[in-house]
This record gives structure tokens, sequence and C-alpha cells, in this order.
């Protein structure tokens, strides 16, 4: 027998070397993947919503500026020249351009008709964005009033809902 202890030769317990944080585990690129995703996602639908905010904006503080514009002149044509403008353009940001640049006469005020649930445009008052050039100023004014809340309105409903043309872009009109 050996009268050394067996147990000198023995070497104290190895730990394994550290685990590498990188590269990550295939859950950890998933995950991350989602995240980067979901924050494209909110960040296109907070975009969207803050355009839609602008135009709604924009496009009423435009027709508050018309309708003081039209106390110093007067001028009923041009009031109603410049409402016509508003719509197109609001349409234009809302809509595709090939669905709306087009229209004139009565498929423009089918068209106006068509985006709204409601019946904003009867049939006299929307009749004054096509032929108010033609008519005579006293036949204009009783409908001046009811053509600017359809227009008001129209704007504001359209400009609530949540379908806007991708490739529009919002800008001051001024």
């Amino acid at each position: 027998m050996n009268p050394e202890n067996p147990l000198t030769g023995l070497k104290d317990i190895h730990l394994p070397d550290a685990i590498s944080p990188w590269p990550p585990a295939p859950g950890w690129w998933l995950l991350a993947i989602l995240i980067l995703i979901f924050t494209i996602w909110l960040g296109r639908k907070i975009l969207r919503h803050h355009q839609h905010k602008l135009l709604m904006r924009l496009s009423l503080k435009q027709l508050d500026q018309f309708d003081h514009d039209f106390v110093n002149h007067q001028n009923q044509q041009k009031l109603i020249q410049q409402y016509s403008t508003l719509l197109r353009r609001v349409a234009l940001a809302k809509f595709k351009r090939q669905d709306v640049a087009s229209l004139t006469g009565d498929a423009w005020l089918e068209f106006l008709q068509s985006v709204t649930a409601e019946d904003v445009f009867c049939k006299e008052t929307g009749q004054l964005l096509i032929d108010a050039a033609y008519r005579r100023p006293n036949s204009i004014e009783d409908k001046l009033t009811e053509l600017q809340s359809a227009v008001r309105q129209w704007i504001t409903i359209v400009t609530r809902s949540k379908e806007m043309n991708p490739n529009a872009s919002v800008r001051n009109p001024e």
C-alpha cells in the first residue's frame, strides 16, 4: 500500500467557460424582428393619424380664411370657386388621383355624395359648385350659407375617415 494520500493528485473542479451572449438564440432574433415590425406598424399608424388631423385642421383653417376674405370682397362666385378648389384638394389628398382628378359636373357631385354616408350636398346646394358662375348673384345668396356648412361638414367627415391616399402628402395650401 502506498502510504501517500490518494487525494493529493486530484485537481480542483473546473467550471466550463462562460456562455457568450453573442450570437443570440433564434428565439431572441424572432423577438427582435417582431418588435421591429410592431414599431414600424405603430409609427405608420401614428403618422397617418397625424396626417388626418393635419389635413382637417389646415382645410378648416383655409375654409375660415375664405369666409373671412368674403366679408371684404363680397364676390360670391370667387367664394364658391375657392370652396370647389378646397374640396378638390381634400379629395386628392384622401383618395386616388385617377378616381378624383378627372371628375367634373354631375360626376363630381356624385363622387362628393358617395364618399359620405350622409346626404351632405343636396341637389341645389351641390349644383352651386358646378354652375355658380352662370347664375345671378341674388339667386346664390340664399344658398351660400348652406353650401358653406355642407363644405365644412364634408371636409370634417372625409378627413376623419381612416382611408387616405398613401401617395398624397399634406401640405399647407397657402
